[in-house]
């Protein structure tokens, strides 16, 4: 238990680290508004040890994925955190069910699924799966990574089925 909470510790201490302007300035982030945001989001995955842990490496790695500019993360959207650039939704069910919701940028056709963690389509252009287990890591974060390859396409990009080579 004790080495669960240091990794845990250190994934928030990673999430922190961000630089922030001092200054709100063309919708930027300020470093208070960005601590609010991480403890609120922190909040809600606090309620089972496994969400949290899922939910926390799923940030993590989204927030690694695009070069570092002023303004970016999370940001509450009704139920949902996005991140700005917006390519990955994250909804965290911690009343009746116990799951993290991921919408992502792109039709399930553009992903290659992984039959433990199944695409639907959510609405135009997004595609969302249930994240129901720690199990379900990799997938989910091969999902993120492929949304963040549509989202920087952009919108008249070629919608391309990957394709999975065994080497």
């Amino acid at each position: 238990m004790g080495k669960l909470e240091d990794l845990i510790a250190k994934i928030k201490a990673d999430v922190q680290i961000r630089k922030i302007p001092n200054r709100r300035h063309r919708g930027h982030t300020t470093k208070e508004e960005l601590h609010e945001l991480d403890s609120r989001l922190s909040t809600e995955l606090n309620s089972r040890l496994w969400l949290k842990a899922v939910g926390r490496a799923l940030c993590l790695f989204t927030t690694s994925l695009p070069p570092p500019q002023d303004g970016c993360g999370f940001k509450r959207k009704g139920m949902q955190w996005v991140y700005d650039p917006n390519f990955v939704g994250v909804t965290i069910h911690s009343t009746r069910e116990w799951n993290i919701t991921l919408s992502l940028r792109g039709t399930p056709d553009e992903f290659a699924e992984d039959p433990n963690l199944p695409l639907k389509t959510q609405r135009p252009g997004y595609s969302r799966c249930k994240v129901q287990s720690a199990r379900q890591l990799a997938a989910a974060a091969n999902y993120i990574e492929r949304a963040f390859v549509i989202w920087h396409r952009g919108r008249d990009r070629l919608h391309k089925t990957p394709r999975i080579e065994e080497r």
